[in-house]
């Protein structure tokens, strides 16, 4: 899935410049997309493991389907 790997290259960018425990909002479908499977299958999981960082992600149904934000852990919206 393209979008998986734009959020993925995004998220590296932040987390090499010192961004951690990040908040990402995207669509409900995407949102189920990375949070499916077993708590070890999961694509959000491996971005933690991977990552080291805290990672959250939660679902807003205002946003497109290839929409999505980074908020930080003051729940400021990191423009990248």
């Amino acid at each position: 899935m393209l979008l998986v790997d734009e959020i993925e290259k995004k998220l590296l960018y932040l987390v090499t410049h010192q961004h951690k425990n990040l908040t990402l909002f995207v669509n409900p479908i995407v949102h189920s997309h990375l949070t499916k499977g077993w708590f070890f299958n999961s694509i959000k999981y491996k971005w933690n493991k991977r990552f080291h960082t805290s990672i959250k992600i939660h679902p807003n149904t205002d946003y497109h389907l290839i929409e999505f934000h980074f908020f930080d852990e003051n729940e400021e919206e990191i423009k990248i």
